[in-house]
């Protein structure tokens, strides 16, 4: 089984905790970076907690500089994630299982057989925000950024799970922003068709993606030795989503109770230690946030270039060697 994720080089240190997890509870899983870099960073390249880094240049994506200048760092992240798939079933030949998980997710227990079991069913797997009604302000916002949380997908190697992710790789292709008004939010919203075009496996097993966002519904224990439950579920894997801003321990007063505080609160404390030793990262700039005579690029110039030359000029043209009028 291939567990991978995509980053920019700056949240390094959440796909080395996300890393050493699987390599903890699955040792014989492989896991590979999707990097969204001109280049790998050197310190990443004496990191042992990943098989593979593979740069999204690499990938067979079209006329990348003028995709990737298009977006916004989050939008570029997650704008490769189906054409990273594909490539990595082309270069994992013998692999038939492919688990993507975000960079901000860690894994708690072994749920390589589980989920194996999942995608035999249907080759294209799915976990909801949201598996119970109750909070309805919740539920708006799973209408505003999609019913299925993007943060994990899963797909077998079959004509249908290949027919998926060329379809939403065509569709990120030239919608993958955070275009609210447009009905977009980056690469999530296109999955709500998912259940309509094709036939996926929604995994409705609360140990899987416990985040912020399903708080409210779900009760954690723990089970002892450094192992949790979700609802009585072996926990999978938690998103910490938000990290940076405080979000999961904001979630956890406002929709904990005395029990899902305390146990979180254990969950969060192995996660930030897991990240410690790989806060150098953090500090990279992005190789792609800057012409190539150094000046910054701003977001209007992006999407002046978005809504004029990608959409409507020459596509061949590099945006990064010159500054784009706005």
């Amino acid at each position: 089984m291939i567990f991978f994720t995509s980053i920019c080089a700056n949240y390094f240190d959440k796909a080395a905790a996300l890393g050493v997890s699987i390599k903890k509870h699955m040792p014989q899983s492989k896991f590979v970076v999707g990097l969204v870099e001109e280049k790998v960073p050197e310190a990443a390249l004496k990191l042992d907690f990943c098989d593979d880094v593979v740069l999204s240049k690499d990938i067979g994506i079209q006329n990348f500089p003028g995709f990737i200048f298009k977006h916004r760092i989050v939008e570029a992240s997650t704008s490769v994630k189906p054409a990273l798939t594909l490539e990595l079933m082309r270069r994992y030949p013998k692999e038939d299982y492919f688990v993507f998980l975000d960079p901000d997710c860690m894994a708690f227990s072994n749920f390589e057989e589980n989920l194996q079991s999942q995608l035999n069913e249907s080759p294209i797997a799915l976990t909801p925000h949201l598996l119970s009604p109750g909070n309805v302000d919740m539920e708006i916002s799973c209408l505003k950024h999609g019913v299925f949380n993007l943060g994990f997908y899963a797909v077998k190697r079959s004509p249908e799970g290949e027919k998926f992710l060329r379809w939403w790789n065509e569709r990120l292709y030239e919608f993958c922003y955070e275009d609210f008004n447009s009905g977009l939010f980056t690469d999530q919203k296109w999955i709500n068709l998912a259940v309509a075009f094709f036939e996926p496996k929604i995994i409705k097993d609360s140990g899987y993606n416990f985040a912020t966002w399903n708080f409210m519904e779900r009760q954690l224990s723990s089970v002892g030795n450094g192992t949790y439950a979700v609802d009585g579920s072996p926990l999978k894997f938690v998103h910490f989503s938000g990290h940076d801003k405080n979000t999961f321990e904001w979630a956890s007063k406002q929709w904990g109770n005395e029990q899902n505080i305390s146990v979180g609160k254990e969950l969060l404390e192995t996660y930030r230690k897991s990240l410690a030793p790989f806060e150098s990262f953090r500090s990279i700039k992005w190789s792609y946030g800057s012409y190539l005579n150094g000046t910054p690029i701003k977001d209007e110039e992006r999407l002046n270039y978005r809504q004029n030359q990608w959409r409507t000029g020459d596509r061949t043209l590099n945006p990064f060697s010159s500054e784009i009028a706005l």
